[in-house]
Protein backbone atom coordinates (compact mmCIF):
# COMPACT_ATOMS: atom_id res chain seq x y z
CA UNK A 1 0.00 0.00 0.00
CA UNK A 2 1.10 3.38 -1.10
CA UNK A 3 -0.42 6.47 0.66
CA UNK A 4 -1.63 8.39 3.52
CA UNK A 5 -2.69 6.04 6.82
CA UNK A 6 -5.80 7.91 7.88
CA UNK A 7 -9.28 7.36 9.01
CA UNK A 8 -10.25 6.07 5.89
CA UNK A 9 -7.70 3.57 6.41
CA UNK A 10 -8.96 0.13 7.84
CA UNK A 11 -6.05 -1.40 9.59
CA UNK A 12 -8.11 -4.06 11.16
CA UNK A 13 -8.93 -5.38 7.67
CA UNK A 14 -5.00 -5.01 6.73
CA UNK A 15 -3.85 -6.62 9.98
CA UNK A 16 -6.13 -9.75 10.05
CA UNK A 17 -5.77 -10.66 6.03
CA UNK A 18 -1.84 -10.26 7.04
CA UNK A 19 -2.77 -12.84 9.80
CA UNK A 20 -4.33 -15.35 7.46
CA UNK A 21 -1.68 -14.99 5.42
CA UNK A 22 1.48 -15.08 7.39
CA UNK A 23 4.02 -15.59 4.38
CA UNK A 24 3.10 -12.90 2.33
CA UNK A 25 4.83 -9.73 3.41
CA UNK A 26 2.31 -6.27 3.71
CA UNK A 27 4.56 -3.06 3.10
CA UNK A 28 3.08 -0.03 3.58
CA UNK A 29 4.60 3.18 2.25
CA UNK A 30 3.03 6.70 3.87
CA UNK A 31 2.54 8.30 6.86
CA UNK A 32 -0.20 8.26 9.41
CA UNK A 33 -2.78 10.72 8.67
CA UNK A 34 -4.67 10.86 12.35
CA UNK A 35 -4.18 12.36 15.99
CA UNK A 36 -1.40 11.44 17.25
CA UNK A 37 -3.13 9.14 20.31
CA UNK A 38 -4.62 6.97 17.54
CA UNK A 39 -1.32 6.95 15.73
CA UNK A 40 0.42 5.16 18.95
CA UNK A 41 -2.34 2.81 19.02
CA UNK A 42 -2.36 1.32 15.59
CA UNK A 43 1.92 1.98 14.91
CA UNK A 44 1.64 -1.17 18.04
CA UNK A 45 -1.02 -3.10 16.25
CA UNK A 46 1.12 -3.10 12.99
CA UNK A 47 4.20 -3.63 14.95
CA UNK A 48 2.68 -6.75 16.92
CA UNK A 49 2.68 -8.49 13.07
CA UNK A 50 5.90 -9.29 11.77
CA UNK A 51 4.55 -10.12 8.29
CA UNK A 52 3.08 -5.77 8.32
CA UNK A 53 6.41 -3.70 7.05
CA UNK A 54 5.86 0.43 7.42
CA UNK A 55 8.19 2.39 5.65
CA UNK A 56 7.30 5.82 6.58
CA UNK A 57 7.15 8.66 4.09
CA UNK A 58 8.98 8.44 0.95
CA UNK A 59 10.02 11.81 -1.38
CA UNK A 60 7.46 11.52 -4.60
CA UNK A 61 9.69 10.63 -6.42
CA UNK A 62 10.29 7.21 -4.89
CA UNK A 63 7.09 5.98 -5.06
CA UNK A 64 6.87 4.80 -8.91
CA UNK A 65 9.75 2.77 -8.09
CA UNK A 66 8.60 0.96 -4.44
CA UNK A 67 5.35 0.57 -6.22
CA UNK A 68 7.07 -1.35 -9.09
CA UNK A 69 8.55 -3.88 -6.63
CA UNK A 70 4.81 -4.82 -5.42
CA UNK A 71 3.33 -8.00 -6.58
CA UNK A 72 -0.59 -6.69 -5.73
CA UNK A 73 -1.48 -3.30 -4.53
CA UNK A 74 -3.95 -2.77 -2.37
CA UNK A 75 -6.50 -0.36 -1.34
CA UNK A 76 -7.88 -1.02 2.33
CA UNK A 77 -10.77 1.38 3.22
CA UNK A 78 -13.29 1.67 5.52
CA UNK A 79 -16.82 1.83 3.94
CA UNK A 80 -17.82 4.56 5.10
CA UNK A 81 -20.47 7.62 3.69
CA UNK A 82 -16.63 9.01 2.39
CA UNK A 83 -15.65 5.78 0.79
CA UNK A 84 -18.87 5.11 -0.48
CA UNK A 85 -18.72 7.99 -2.66
CA UNK A 86 -14.78 7.95 -3.42
CA UNK A 87 -13.34 7.39 -6.49
CA UNK A 88 -9.48 6.53 -5.24
CA UNK A 89 -7.10 8.36 -6.87
CA UNK A 90 -5.24 5.35 -5.78
CA UNK A 91 -6.40 3.24 -8.38
CA UNK A 92 -4.87 4.92 -11.61
CA UNK A 93 -1.49 5.65 -9.95
CA UNK A 94 -1.15 1.44 -9.58
CA UNK A 95 -3.19 0.90 -12.78
CA UNK A 96 -0.26 3.32 -14.41
CA UNK A 97 2.18 0.56 -13.79
CA UNK A 98 -0.37 -2.18 -14.83
CA UNK A 99 -0.30 -3.41 -11.25
CA UNK A 100 -3.34 -5.91 -10.22
CA UNK A 101 -5.19 -4.41 -6.63
CA UNK A 102 -7.18 -5.84 -4.28
CA UNK A 103 -9.49 -3.09 -2.59
CA UNK A 104 -12.48 -2.83 -0.38
CA UNK A 105 -15.80 -2.96 -2.08
CA UNK A 106 -16.31 0.64 -2.90
CA UNK A 107 -19.03 1.46 -5.63
CA UNK A 108 -16.95 3.38 -7.59
CA UNK A 109 -14.59 0.61 -8.67
CA UNK A 110 -17.53 -0.88 -10.43
CA UNK A 111 -16.55 0.53 -13.31
CA UNK A 112 -13.71 -1.46 -13.84
CA UNK A 113 -14.29 -4.35 -12.12
CA UNK A 114 -12.51 -6.28 -14.24
CA UNK A 115 -9.35 -5.08 -14.18
CA UNK A 116 -9.87 -5.36 -9.98
CA UNK A 117 -10.46 -7.78 -7.06
CA UNK A 118 -12.51 -5.90 -4.52
CA UNK A 119 -13.90 -7.65 -0.74
CA UNK A 120 -15.84 -7.31 2.06
CA UNK A 121 -14.23 -8.64 4.48
CA UNK A 122 -10.62 -10.01 5.51
CA UNK A 123 -11.14 -13.89 4.32
CA UNK A 124 -12.19 -12.46 1.13
CA UNK A 125 -9.40 -10.12 0.94
CA UNK A 126 -6.75 -13.03 1.37
CA UNK A 127 -8.74 -15.11 -1.55
CA UNK A 128 -8.34 -12.03 -3.80
CA UNK A 129 -4.68 -11.56 -3.46
CA UNK A 130 -4.12 -15.15 -4.19
CA UNK A 131 -6.22 -14.78 -7.16
CA UNK A 132 -4.08 -11.58 -8.46
CA UNK A 133 -0.90 -13.57 -8.12
CA UNK A 134 -2.10 -16.21 -10.13
CA UNK A 135 -4.13 -13.96 -12.92
CA UNK A 136 -3.96 -14.62 -16.73
CA UNK A 137 -1.29 -12.16 -18.87
CA UNK A 138 -2.97 -9.30 -20.74
CA UNK A 139 -4.24 -7.73 -17.84
CA UNK A 140 -1.13 -5.21 -17.29
CA UNK A 141 -1.75 -3.60 -20.37
CA UNK A 142 -5.40 -3.36 -20.39
CA UNK A 143 -4.56 -1.29 -16.85
CA UNK A 144 -2.13 1.10 -18.51
CA UNK A 145 -4.68 1.86 -21.00
CA UNK A 146 -7.02 2.71 -18.50
CA UNK A 147 -5.18 4.67 -16.47
CA UNK A 148 -3.81 6.65 -19.35
CA UNK A 149 -7.08 8.03 -20.77
CA UNK A 150 -7.75 9.06 -17.05
CA UNK A 151 -4.82 11.76 -16.70
CA UNK A 152 -5.73 14.94 -14.48
CA UNK A 153 -5.70 16.98 -18.16
CA UNK A 154 -8.48 14.26 -19.30
CA UNK A 155 -10.45 14.75 -16.32
CA UNK A 156 -10.43 18.61 -16.39
CA UNK A 157 -11.79 18.21 -19.94
CA UNK A 158 -14.86 15.82 -19.04
CA UNK A 159 -15.61 18.35 -15.90
CA UNK A 160 -14.97 20.94 -18.29
CA UNK A 161 -17.64 20.03 -20.63
CA UNK A 162 -19.63 19.21 -17.90
CA UNK A 163 -19.71 22.47 -16.36
CA UNK A 164 -20.30 24.67 -19.89
CA UNK A 165 -23.49 22.55 -20.59
CA UNK A 166 -24.67 23.84 -17.32
CA UNK A 167 -24.60 27.21 -18.79
CA UNK A 168 -26.85 28.81 -21.86
CA UNK A 169 -24.29 29.39 -24.91
CA UNK A 170 -23.71 33.43 -25.13
CA UNK A 171 -22.21 34.48 -28.54
CA UNK A 172 -20.18 37.42 -28.43
CA UNK A 173 -20.18 39.45 -32.13
CA UNK A 174 -17.12 41.65 -32.61
CA UNK A 175 -17.04 43.85 -36.19
CA UNK A 176 -13.45 45.02 -36.81
CA UNK A 177 -12.61 47.71 -39.51
CA UNK A 178 -9.10 48.66 -39.11
CA UNK A 179 -8.74 47.84 -35.62
CA UNK A 180 -5.21 46.30 -34.84
CA UNK A 181 -4.72 49.59 -32.40
CA UNK A 182 -7.55 48.36 -29.75
CA UNK A 183 -7.61 44.77 -31.20
CA UNK A 184 -5.42 42.54 -28.28
CA UNK A 185 -6.38 44.38 -25.56
CA UNK A 186 -10.18 43.94 -26.36
CA UNK A 187 -9.72 39.97 -26.97
CA UNK A 188 -7.36 39.42 -24.18
CA UNK A 189 -9.67 40.76 -21.84
CA UNK A 190 -12.68 39.09 -23.31
CA UNK A 191 -10.62 35.56 -23.05
CA UNK A 192 -9.41 36.78 -20.09
CA UNK A 193 -11.80 37.82 -17.75
CA UNK A 194 -14.80 36.02 -18.81
CA UNK A 195 -15.66 33.84 -16.17
CA UNK A 196 -18.80 32.39 -17.65
CA UNK A 197 -18.25 29.51 -18.90
CA UNK A 198 -20.19 28.54 -21.85
CA UNK A 199 -19.27 31.82 -24.58
CA UNK A 200 -18.34 31.75 -28.28
CA UNK A 201 -16.40 34.96 -30.24
CA UNK A 202 -17.77 35.75 -33.79
CA UNK A 203 -15.36 38.47 -35.23
CA UNK A 204 -16.50 39.91 -38.63
CA UNK A 205 -13.63 41.59 -40.02
CA UNK A 206 -14.43 44.51 -42.71
CA UNK A 207 -11.72 44.22 -45.06
CA UNK A 208 -9.29 45.97 -42.68
CA UNK A 209 -5.72 46.53 -44.00
CA UNK A 210 -3.52 47.47 -40.69
CA UNK A 211 -2.93 43.51 -39.31
CA UNK A 212 -6.45 43.24 -38.00
CA UNK A 213 -6.90 40.44 -40.14
CA UNK A 214 -3.41 39.10 -39.05
CA UNK A 215 -4.83 39.77 -35.26
CA UNK A 216 -7.51 37.50 -35.90
CA UNK A 217 -6.20 35.07 -37.43
CA UNK A 218 -3.79 34.59 -34.53
CA UNK A 219 -5.82 34.39 -31.76
CA UNK A 220 -8.24 32.01 -33.95
CA UNK A 221 -5.55 29.77 -34.14
CA UNK A 222 -5.18 29.39 -30.12
CA UNK A 223 -8.54 29.83 -28.88
CA UNK A 224 -11.24 27.37 -30.53
CA UNK A 225 -14.14 29.58 -28.86
CA UNK A 226 -12.92 32.01 -31.46
CA UNK A 227 -15.02 32.13 -35.49
CA UNK A 228 -13.14 34.78 -37.59
CA UNK A 229 -14.88 35.56 -41.00
CA UNK A 230 -13.37 37.97 -43.14
CA UNK A 231 -15.28 40.42 -45.25
CA UNK A 232 -14.39 41.21 -48.96
CA UNK A 233 -15.04 44.63 -48.30
CA UNK A 234 -16.52 47.42 -45.65
CA UNK A 235 -20.53 46.47 -45.13
CA UNK A 236 -20.52 48.66 -42.27
CA UNK A 237 -21.67 48.32 -38.66
CA UNK A 238 -24.62 46.94 -39.09
CA UNK A 239 -24.33 44.60 -41.74
CA UNK A 240 -21.15 43.72 -40.53
CA UNK A 241 -23.32 42.74 -36.94
CA UNK A 242 -25.82 41.45 -39.20
CA UNK A 243 -23.36 39.15 -40.82
CA UNK A 244 -21.80 38.01 -37.15
CA UNK A 245 -25.47 37.34 -35.41
CA UNK A 246 -26.37 34.99 -38.55
CA UNK A 247 -23.29 32.97 -37.49
CA UNK A 248 -23.95 32.74 -34.04
CA UNK A 249 -25.61 29.73 -32.02
CA UNK A 250 -25.94 31.27 -28.82
CA UNK A 251 -29.25 31.84 -26.80
CA UNK A 252 -27.88 34.94 -25.94
CA UNK A 253 -26.11 37.63 -28.11
CA UNK A 254 -23.49 40.24 -27.61
CA UNK A 255 -22.62 42.96 -30.12
CA UNK A 256 -19.03 44.44 -28.71
CA UNK A 257 -17.27 47.40 -30.17
CA UNK A 258 -13.11 45.96 -31.10
CA UNK A 259 -11.90 49.72 -29.13
CA UNK A 260 -13.49 48.25 -25.48
CA UNK A 261 -12.14 46.29 -22.77
CA UNK A 262 -14.50 44.42 -20.70
CA UNK A 263 -13.38 43.74 -16.78
CA UNK A 264 -14.22 40.71 -14.43
CA UNK A 265 -17.64 38.62 -14.26
CA UNK A 266 -18.56 41.68 -16.96
CA UNK A 267 -20.80 38.83 -19.07
CA UNK A 268 -22.55 36.75 -15.75
CA UNK A 269 -23.48 40.65 -14.36
CA UNK A 270 -24.98 41.48 -17.89
CA UNK A 271 -26.96 37.89 -18.21
CA UNK A 272 -28.38 38.67 -14.31
CA UNK A 273 -30.28 42.10 -15.18
CA UNK A 274 -32.11 39.40 -18.18
CA UNK A 275 -35.41 38.98 -17.61
CA UNK A 276 -38.74 37.80 -19.66
CA UNK A 277 -39.36 41.13 -20.87
CA UNK A 278 -35.62 42.52 -21.41
CA UNK A 279 -34.73 43.51 -24.71
CA UNK A 280 -31.22 44.96 -24.37
CA UNK A 281 -28.70 45.51 -21.21
CA UNK A 282 -25.68 47.66 -21.33
CA UNK A 283 -22.93 48.19 -19.13
CA UNK A 284 -21.73 51.54 -17.85
CA UNK A 285 -18.73 53.15 -19.46
CA UNK A 286 -16.62 56.55 -19.59
CA UNK A 287 -17.62 56.51 -23.34
CA UNK A 288 -20.82 57.35 -24.68
CA UNK A 289 -23.40 59.73 -25.53
CA UNK A 290 -25.97 59.01 -23.04
CA UNK A 291 -27.26 57.66 -19.56
CA UNK A 292 -24.69 54.92 -20.10
CA UNK A 293 -21.65 57.36 -19.83
CA UNK A 294 -20.49 57.82 -15.89
CA UNK A 295 -17.92 59.81 -13.72
CA UNK A 296 -14.75 58.03 -13.93
CA UNK A 297 -11.33 58.80 -11.97
CA UNK A 298 -8.95 56.31 -13.29
CA UNK A 299 -5.90 56.78 -16.41
CA UNK A 300 -4.37 53.15 -16.21
CA UNK A 301 -5.12 49.98 -16.30
CA UNK A 302 -5.07 49.19 -12.92
CA UNK A 303 -7.09 51.56 -11.84
CA UNK A 304 -9.47 51.18 -14.27
CA UNK A 305 -9.92 47.66 -12.76
CA UNK A 306 -10.07 48.52 -9.42
CA UNK A 307 -12.16 51.59 -10.56
CA UNK A 308 -15.00 48.44 -11.92
CA UNK A 309 -14.60 46.50 -9.11
CA UNK A 310 -15.62 48.65 -6.49
CA UNK A 311 -18.29 49.90 -8.40
CA UNK A 312 -19.75 45.98 -9.17
CA UNK A 313 -19.18 45.57 -5.56
CA UNK A 314 -21.23 48.67 -4.52
CA UNK A 315 -23.71 49.09 -7.60
CA UNK A 316 -24.45 44.54 -7.37
CA UNK A 317 -28.24 44.40 -9.25
CA UNK A 318 -28.94 48.06 -9.67
CA UNK A 319 -30.19 49.09 -12.96
CA UNK A 320 -32.27 52.03 -14.74
CA UNK A 321 -34.38 51.81 -17.59
CA UNK A 322 -33.35 54.37 -20.82
CA UNK A 323 -35.23 54.28 -23.91
CA UNK A 324 -31.83 53.91 -26.14
CA UNK A 325 -28.74 52.41 -25.38
CA UNK A 326 -25.92 52.85 -27.55
CA UNK A 327 -24.27 49.44 -29.06
CA UNK A 328 -20.77 49.28 -27.84
CA UNK A 329 -21.68 46.58 -25.31
CA UNK A 330 -24.71 45.24 -25.52
CA UNK A 331 -26.10 42.08 -23.96
CA UNK A 332 -29.49 41.06 -26.33
CA UNK A 333 -31.65 37.64 -25.91
CA UNK A 334 -31.71 35.44 -28.97
CA UNK A 335 -35.60 35.53 -28.76
CA UNK A 336 -35.33 39.61 -29.14
CA UNK A 337 -33.12 39.41 -32.20
CA UNK A 338 -35.37 37.11 -33.88
CA UNK A 339 -38.61 39.13 -33.18
CA UNK A 340 -37.13 42.57 -33.37
CA UNK A 341 -34.89 41.45 -36.51
CA UNK A 342 -31.49 42.30 -38.40
CA UNK A 343 -30.12 46.02 -37.51
CA UNK A 344 -31.27 48.49 -40.41
CA UNK A 345 -28.12 48.28 -42.78
CA UNK A 346 -29.72 52.02 -44.01
CA UNK A 347 -27.68 53.77 -41.81
CA UNK A 348 -24.63 53.65 -43.73
CA UNK A 349 -21.31 52.89 -42.51
CA UNK A 350 -22.69 53.21 -38.33
CA UNK A 351 -24.52 55.49 -36.86
CA UNK A 352 -28.21 55.77 -35.59
CA UNK A 353 -28.37 52.06 -35.60
CA UNK A 354 -28.56 52.27 -32.24
CA UNK A 355 -31.35 54.73 -32.13
CA UNK A 356 -33.46 52.78 -34.99
CA UNK A 357 -32.88 49.62 -32.90
CA UNK A 358 -33.71 50.60 -29.20
CA UNK A 359 -36.83 52.16 -30.37
CA UNK A 360 -37.65 48.54 -32.18
CA UNK A 361 -36.60 46.56 -29.25
CA UNK A 362 -39.40 49.32 -27.20
CA UNK A 363 -41.97 48.95 -30.20
CA UNK A 364 -41.66 45.42 -29.41
CA UNK A 365 -42.61 45.47 -26.29
CA UNK A 366 -39.46 44.74 -24.55
CA UNK A 367 -37.37 47.38 -21.27
CA UNK A 368 -33.87 48.46 -22.27
CA UNK A 369 -31.85 48.08 -19.28
CA UNK A 370 -28.64 49.58 -18.14
CA UNK A 371 -26.49 47.20 -15.34
CA UNK A 372 -25.45 49.81 -13.11
CA UNK A 373 -22.96 47.22 -11.76
CA UNK A 374 -21.08 46.33 -14.87
CA UNK A 375 -18.25 48.61 -16.21
CA UNK A 376 -16.67 48.09 -19.38
CA UNK A 377 -14.07 50.65 -20.61
CA UNK A 378 -14.42 52.35 -24.26
CA UNK A 379 -12.10 53.96 -26.16
CA UNK A 380 -14.72 55.93 -28.21
CA UNK A 381 -14.81 55.68 -32.11
CA UNK A 382 -12.30 53.20 -32.37
CA UNK A 383 -13.21 53.02 -35.97
CA UNK A 384 -15.22 56.44 -36.95
CA UNK A 385 -12.44 58.09 -35.04
CA UNK A 386 -10.62 57.27 -38.51
CA UNK A 387 -12.47 59.40 -40.23
CA UNK A 388 -12.09 62.92 -41.33
CA UNK A 389 -14.45 65.67 -39.41
CA UNK A 390 -16.28 66.43 -42.91
CA UNK A 391 -16.91 62.45 -44.09
CA UNK A 392 -17.96 61.70 -40.44
CA UNK A 393 -20.44 64.74 -40.18
CA UNK A 394 -21.83 63.67 -43.74
CA UNK A 395 -22.32 60.42 -43.03
CA UNK A 396 -24.05 61.12 -39.33
CA UNK A 397 -26.26 64.05 -41.08
CA UNK A 398 -27.39 61.71 -43.91
CA UNK A 399 -27.93 58.90 -41.23
CA UNK A 400 -30.08 61.29 -38.96
CA UNK A 401 -32.15 62.01 -42.77
CA UNK A 402 -33.33 58.54 -42.66
CA UNK A 403 -33.57 57.80 -39.31
CA UNK A 404 -36.29 60.77 -39.39
CA UNK A 405 -37.63 59.56 -42.88
CA UNK A 406 -38.37 56.44 -41.53
CA UNK A 407 -40.14 57.07 -38.35
CA UNK A 408 -41.48 60.59 -39.38
CA UNK A 409 -40.63 61.72 -36.50
CA UNK A 410 -37.22 64.53 -35.73
CA UNK A 411 -34.27 62.86 -33.63
CA UNK A 412 -34.10 64.04 -30.27
CA UNK A 413 -30.20 64.18 -29.34
CA UNK A 414 -29.79 62.15 -26.41
CA UNK A 415 -29.03 63.61 -22.49
CA UNK A 416 -26.44 62.27 -19.73
CA UNK A 417 -27.59 61.33 -16.31
CA UNK A 418 -27.19 64.66 -13.69
CA UNK A 419 -24.11 65.38 -12.15
CA UNK A 420 -21.84 63.38 -15.37
CA UNK A 421 -19.90 65.88 -17.56
CA UNK A 422 -19.06 65.54 -20.78
CA UNK A 423 -15.67 65.53 -20.91
CA UNK A 424 -14.75 62.62 -22.64
CA UNK A 425 -11.22 61.90 -22.22
CA UNK A 426 -9.78 60.52 -25.00
CA UNK A 427 -6.90 57.26 -23.25
CA UNK A 428 -4.72 55.96 -25.18
CA UNK A 429 -4.60 52.33 -25.87
CA UNK A 430 -0.74 52.34 -24.36
CA UNK A 431 -1.92 53.47 -21.15
CA UNK A 432 -3.35 50.04 -20.84
CA UNK A 433 -0.63 47.47 -22.26
CA UNK A 434 0.40 44.99 -19.19
CA UNK A 435 3.52 45.06 -18.14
Amino acid sequence: YAGAIADWFDYSLLCETARLRPKYSFVLVGGYGLEQNLVTSIASRFEGIPNIHTLGHRPHAEIPGLIQQFDVCTIPFVLDAVTEATDPVKMYEYFSLGKPIVASNMPELAQCADLLYTASNAREFAAEIDRALEEPEGLRDRRIAFASINTWRNRYRAIDRGVIKAFDLVSVVIVTHNSGEYLRLCLDSVLGLTAYPNFELITVDNASDDGTTEILTEYAARDCRIRPKQLDKNLGFAKGNNVGVSLATGRFIVLLNPDTIVTRNWLATLLSHCRTQTGLVSPVTNWAGNEVKINVDYRDRISMENFAAGLTHGRRGDEMRVDMVPLFCTLIPRQVWDAVGDLDERFSIGMFEDDDYSLRVREAGYEIVIAEDCFIHHFGNGSFGQLEKERYDGIFQQNRESFEAKWNRRWQSHSYRTGVVDDHFRFSPVDFEED
